[in-house]
């Protein structure tokens, strides 16, 4: 219905000024001293690859028990599409921060890519990258792979589970600063890419020090 495209618009237009919003509300605000001016972009190229991810998800399942008949080979390939140029958008913003952040040197600002470039962190730091573009850049470039509903799922699944590790590592080194401490997060987290408050980001600032 023609009514329901009205709608859309008014939500893609909450989901753009929420997800930065709520990503420096619940997350910038554990690191008292730090700040990025990507940090919002940031958060909201995460809930666009969620987001796209969790619809990608819906459609080929409901598609494969017959309740979307309409749907064929071009609409899965838009959504191939949408979650390779997301993803790439999220790497380009990922790449952004720590370049700005490492040409300007500030100690304020070092001290977030420091905690997680060292101790029991690193390894998560840059297999965040590795998942959350490396491996869906990969796979997802071939045409054929991206009109394909079976990789696609796969696809889709597997970046669900990087949007995880992403909130995870935005959070949860503000309370455990040399190793990662490892827990499942609530379902609004995992969907909306951390657009909400996950239990990591609860619990770092609960501990957090006063300022």
């Amino acid at each position: 219905p023609r009514r329901w495209g009205g709608r859309s618009a008014f939500g893609l237009l909450l989901c753009a000024s929420s997800g930065p919003v709520g990503g420096c509300a619940c997350r910038m605000g554990l690191w008292t001293h730090w700040y990025s001016t990507m940090y919002g972009l940031y958060s909201l190229s995460g809930v666009l690859v969620a987001g796209v991810s969790a619809i990608t998800i819906g459609v080929v399942l409901l598609s494969r028990r017959g309740r979307l008949p309409g749907v064929g080979g071009n609409h899965i390939h838009d959504l191939g599409k949408l979650m390779f140029a997301f993803s790439t958008l999220w790497a380009y913003l990922w790449l952004s921060q720590w370049l700005l952040i490492w040409y300007a040197n500030l100690p304020e600002e070092t001290t977030y890519y420091l905690t997680r470039t060292s101790g029991g962190w690193s390894f998560l730091f840059w297999l965040n990258l590795v998942l959350n573009w490396g491996l869906p850049f990969v796979l997802l470039m071939p045409r054929a792979a991206k009109r394909s509903p079976e990789h696609t799922l796969r696809v889709a699944v597997l970046l669900l589970g990087a949007r995880w590790l992403d909130v995870y590592l935005l959070a949860a080194p503000a309370a455990h600063a040399t190793q990662p401490v490892y827990s499942l997060p609530g379902p609004p987290a995992l969907l909306s890419g951390g657009a909400s408050s996950p239990p990591p980001a609860r619990r770092a600032r609960s501990r957090a020090p006063p300022t």
